[in-house]
């Protein structure tokens, strides 16, 4: 179906004709349905949601918030498992939309570390060398979308010295257009690059010294964890999520006071002047996909017994 909202009276004739056993789902409005129209299902199925974001800042995109709030305080506990990525997203269903602590799971985001690594090094051949002199290269990877703050990532660019760092912006959005102009008005030409969409960007992750992230707002964010696959250092701000959770006490990473641009010039600063800015491959292992699946399996498996 196009939309969620239109999928309802086909998903539930779906699962009376199929009676699985369990079902699982991975995106947030999707989940919120499921719980809404449980009542229509056949009683033997068991439903797991999975959460990828913080339910509570990510509701801030919706309009009518107070009714959305609503339907996940009245209808999500019914649901029989919630799996969270972060601590700090089980918190958040279990504080403020009246999930019981005993239906939620912390499991983290896997990472295909081997196939990262082996698309890192075929990718590196496509990296382009900066054309200025500067002693470090910065990258950031992402969408060009206002919750990234690449405006944020720039203003603090501007407060680097010009012959310390060059940046890399791989991605694109909206914001391209408006992001390349701030980019001219801060007089960072000379030193950022905008390489547009990379079907495989992990050579430039693995070709720069530094991951830069700058959102207002992360769930537990992948490309901060293949960054480290790939042993690239990240300074990040503190986004509400599951970033302090991976970067906290990670060598050679850097977490910012404050989600400024100030802030996080002076977190960019703090690396630079680190001894050591190499971090650990080693920092990823917990989140290996044969670790990660076995505990989706047991938990699959723990409930349907």
């Amino acid at each position: 179906r196009t939309r969620v909202s239109f999928s309802v009276p086909a998903l539930v004739d779906l699962l009376w004709r199929s009676q699985p056993e369990l079902v699982f789902s991975n995106l947030s409005h999707l989940n919120l349905i499921l719980a809404m129209t449980r009542f229509l299902m056949p009683r033997t199925i068991k439903f797991i949601a999975r959460e990828s974001s913080v339910v509570s800042i990510n509701m801030k995109q919706y309009r009518a918030q107070s009714l959305w709030r609503f339907l996940y305080n009245f209808f999500y506990h019914r649901l029989d498992m919630v799996i969270c990525q972060t601590a700090i997203m089980q918190n958040d269903i279990v504080t403020n939309f009246s999930v019981p602590i005993e239906k939620t799971v912390i499991i983290q985001n896997p990472v295909d570390v081997e196939n990262i690594r082996i698309m890192a090094k075929e990718g590196m051949a496509n990296v382009i060398a900066q054309p200025s002199a500067t002693r470090f290269r910065f990258v950031f990877v992402g969408g060009l979308r206002p919750e990234k703050r690449v405006d944020r990532l720039l203003r603090a660019f501007a407060l680097i010295p010009p012959d310390e760092a060059g940046l890399d912006i791989v991605g694109d959005g909206p914001e391209r257009q408006i992001l390349h102009q701030l980019c001219d008005d801060l007089g960072l030409a000379a030193r950022t690059r905008f390489v547009g969409f990379q079907a495989n960007p992990y050579g430039w992750i693995k070709a720069a010294d530094a991951l830069l992230l700058t959102s207002d707002y992360e769930g537990a964010p992948n490309v901060v964890l293949e960054a480290l696959a790939l042993g690239t250092p990240v300074i990040s701000t503190p986004a509400s999520g599951g970033v302090r959770e991976i970067l906290l006490g990670q060598p050679g990473c850097v977490i910012a006071n404050a989600s400024t641009s100030e802030s996080f010039a002076k977190a960019v600063n703090c690396w630079l002047n680190l001894r050591d800015k190499v971090t650990s491959e080693q920092a990823v292992e917990g989140h290996s996909v044969a670790r990660i699946t076995r505990q989706y399996e047991d938990q699959f498996l723990g409930l349907l017994s």
